[in-house]
């Protein structure tokens, strides 16, 4: 008996689950701005996750020896995005 209420409930379930249409992840993507990301990147790995204090996206080059810019997009490895 218990056997034919798990095999019931497990098609039940495949039912349901089958027959429901998946929605969008975003409301009205069509109907929105976007921007391409194609092209050639430039990445930095960052294990410390020092990132976002450092303002690694702010690009600085150092002006003299004695500041400590310890990052170069223009020396990192290149990322292709299609």
């Amino acid at each position: 008996m218990a056997r034919v209420s798990v095999a019931v409930l497990m098609l039940v379930s495949t039912a349901v689950l089958s027959s429901g249409q998946s929605e969008p992840l975003i409301g009205n993507p069509s109907g929105r701005t976007t921007i391409s990301l194609d092209g050639t990147w430039s990445a930095i790995v960052d294990p410390y996750e020092s990132g976002l204090s450092g303002r690694f996206y702010e690009n600085s080059k150092a002006k003299s020896q004695s500041d400590l810019v310890e990052y170069s997009f223009d020396r990192s490895p290149k990322l292709r995005v299609p």
